[in-house]
């Protein structure tokens, strides 16, 4: 990617993340107004401490970034194909919506793992006694292949754009 192209990744990616950021302080403000300093129950029924609680939190925000930048890199590749910044915002969304409809058909697990919004569920390993990464590891590597794949995908749309003139 030309240097436009790939600021334009930076500034997208550096939007996701400023994003996610703003929803996790948000959402951990509002627990700790709402819980205070008390325990937390996890998914399995056991006590945490705050402390606990907070890292296992901060955790599961971390973990929702990949699909996020997957999702983000959906973007600048439908943004790049269409020449077009609404079809840039619309068509991701529109994607995700599918892949919800998807998970929900009664399909093999691996195949729903493999869906970028997966990835937003997989968090839940994290917060079980005994924690489990099964889930997050395969999510992990769907939006990987995501990012991958629309990136590279992009980058050769722009280079067949800058040959053709």
């Amino acid at each position: 990617m030309g240097r436009s192209g790939l600021a334009g990744v930076r500034t997208a990616t550096a939007v996701a993340s400023i994003a996610v950021t703003v929803l996790a302080l948000s959402s951990i403000a509002a627990g700790i107004l709402v819980v205070g300093r008390q325990p937390l129950i996890d998914l399995s029924g056991i006590l945490l401490t705050p402390g606990q609680a907070a890292i296992r939190v901060v955790l599961a925000w971390l973990t929702v970034l990949l699909p996020v930048f997957g999702f983000t890199a959906l973007a600048v590749l439908t943004s790049i194909v269409t020449r077009s910044s609404a079809a840039g915002t619309g068509l991701p969304v529109v994607a995700a919506m599918a892949m919800q409809l998807v998970a929900f058909l009664d399909s093999a697990p691996i195949a729903r793992q493999m869906l970028m919004t997966s990835g937003f569920e997989a968090w839940r390993g994290l917060l079980t006694e005994p924690t489990y990464f099964g889930p997050l590891l395969y999510t992990t590597s769907a939006s990987l292949l995501y990012v991958g794949a629309c990136l590279a995908i992009a980058y050769r749309v722009l280079l067949r754009r800058d040959a053709g003139r």
